[in-house]
């Protein structure tokens, strides 16, 4: 494991549990100078990484999952995985939340109350679609890499994603809580500054992405919420045309 990876990851760690540099120091017992120097220079030794993660109450192993540098992985159904997803869109869902769980279901099942027997169908199709292998006692195995994004091609996708996005912005309408927004503004630039505007969208939703894949191996179930997050862009006005009165 790189250690530059390890090190940005205990950064991150740190501010997500709001210790400074100088709280760090006085725990461990050298000065605020030595910490910075420490994660400038990355020489940290095993015996003080180790003290690190037990301040953090975070196991070595736990530290080194959520340092690894993973791919977000575009997935691409396959024309029979695409028919029945069509046929049975619960399954498309089930196979969407076992992805954000990392093949875990036992928050799936608390949450929607699914019975053993129902579980045990959805895992069992989504192996015979060749998405997931159904190992004993229920465990998953996928056959892509975590975590993933979905590719919206096909008319499937394209009637899918625009049905969720109604209920999405529907839910975030009803819902008064001062954490759910909904935003919708224009702008005039150039064909760059455009270009510029798209690649920073899609690098904060990944750096997020990546850091929800730090925060869900850091920290309990319940200290974490859902959150979903709705991306539309394009040289296409949302405001309806103007016509002759």
């Amino acid at each position: 494991m790189n250690s530059k990876y390890i090190l940005k990851t205990l950064k991150t760690i740190l501010k997500s549990k709001k210790l400074t540099y100088k709280i760090l120091a006085e725990k461990i017992g050298i000065s605020e100078a030595g910490i910075k120097k420490m994660f400038v220079s990355g020489d940290l030794t095993l015996s003080r990484l180790i003290l690190i993660c037990d301040l953090l109450h975070i196991s070595l192993s736990d530290l080194i999952q959520a340092s690894q540098n993973r791919t977000i992985t575009q997935l691409k159904f396959n024309q029979q995985q695409i028919n029945y997803f069509s046929k049975y869109p619960h399954y498309f869902s089930f196979f969407l939340k076992l992805c954000a769980e990392d093949g875990d279901t036992k928050d799936i099942v608390e949450k929607y109350q699914l019975t053993e027997k129902s579980t045990w169908k959805y895992l069992k199709k989504l192996d015979e679609l060749k998405l997931i292998q159904l190992l004993p006692d229920n465990k998953v195995q996928f056959y892509h890499t975590l975590p993933l994004t979905i590719n919206p091609e096909g008319e499937f996708f394209k009637n899918l994603i625009g049905k969720y996005a109604n209920t999405f912005i529907q839910n975030i309408q009803n819902n008064k809580e001062e954490r759910n927004k909904l935003n919708m503004t224009q702008f005039r630039l150039s064909i760059e500054n455009s270009n510029r505007f798209r690649n920073d969208l899609l690098k904060l939703q990944n750096s997020y992405q990546r850091q929800s894949e730090v925060d869900k191996v850091i920290l309990k179930s319940n200290e974490l919420n859902d959150f979903s997050l709705l991306i539309a862009y394009g040289e296409i006005s949302f405001i309806p045309e103007v016509i002759n009165i």
